[in-house]
């Protein structure tokens, strides 16, 4: 019999991963049907999305804005609408992948102005934006992330009755689940332009930065405690083993489009 919070903790990691890999796969999917739109030839990657070097200013734009725009508007409607979708094992999935999406589309208003190379740096380098659009974009980012820790401290505390276990949930899920996605995608970069590396394993390495700063509420939420009767997640390991396989092995080499 495995106790509680050692099943939120292992439950909750297993979701954090696999959420993130749908949400930043579902990110560069929206990137890449915005350029078939286009009529532009693309290869998909893990991370990004190659349209070569061909495509006008306005293409750029568009096919760069896409990805930004999706998560955080897809994430957001999750936030709103799947708060209560499935039991266990599947609440928590829904959970984090509202939240990581959300925070994905505000995290690239945040680092707009320090990351060029990124989706909304590259935009507003294209457009010659002024440094006001540059500070709007990093507020927006950095209230939105802020909003994301308050809203996602009240939604965990119903699945948790301590400190502790509320930490198991969060805190510790995030810690564990983001340092074996950094490995993930690290293997899974190798084949795209080596300046972009960085960029990209510090997007990965941030999709759940809102998560500490649950701490500043949780103390001033309340919400009546939800038990998830949880199990220990064997499928859910399996299904994350089989899509990092995936990842790493298949997508990592490019798929021409």
């Amino acid at each position: 019999m495995h106790n509680k919070k050692y099943l939120l903790l292992i439950n909750s990691t297993v979701a954090f991963i696999l959420a993130a890999i749908i949400a930043i796969t579902l990110h560069e999917t929206a990137h890449l049907i915005a350029g078939k739109m286009l009529r532009l030839d693309a290869i998909f990657y893990p991370t990004a999305v190659d349209f070569g070097k061909n495509s006008s200013v306005n293409d750029s734009v568009i096919t760069a804005l896409a990805g930004p725009l999706f998560s955080l508007i897809f994430g957001l409607l999750l936030i709103r609408f799947g708060r209560n979708w499935g039991k266990g094992f599947r609440r928590l999935l829904w959970l984090w992948l509202g939240y990581i999406s959300a925070q994905i589309g505000f995290g690239y208003f945040l680092i707009a102005y320090f990351a060029p190379q990124g989706d909304t740096g590259l935009v507003l380098k294209l457009l010659s934006a002024p440094a006001y659009a540059y500070v709007s974009l990093f507020l927006m980012g950095l209230f939105g992330m802020i909003w994301l820790a308050r809203m996602f401290a009240g939604q965990a505390i119903r699945y948790t009755n301590d400190a502790n276990s509320l930490r198991q949930i969060g805190l510790f899920a995030w810690i564990v689940g983001t340092g074996i996605l950094l490995v993930i995608y690290t293997a899974a970069s190798r084949n795209v332009p080596t300046q972009v590396v960085p960029t990209i394993l510090a997007g990965v390495g941030t999709v759940g930065i809102f998560t500490p700063m649950l701490t500043f509420f949780y103390k001033k939420l309340h919400a009546p405690y939800e038990d998830l009767k949880l199990s220990f997640p064997y499928a859910q390991l399996a299904i994350v083993a089989f899509v990092s396989t995936v990842v790493i092995g298949i997508l990592a080499t490019g798929m021409k489009f």
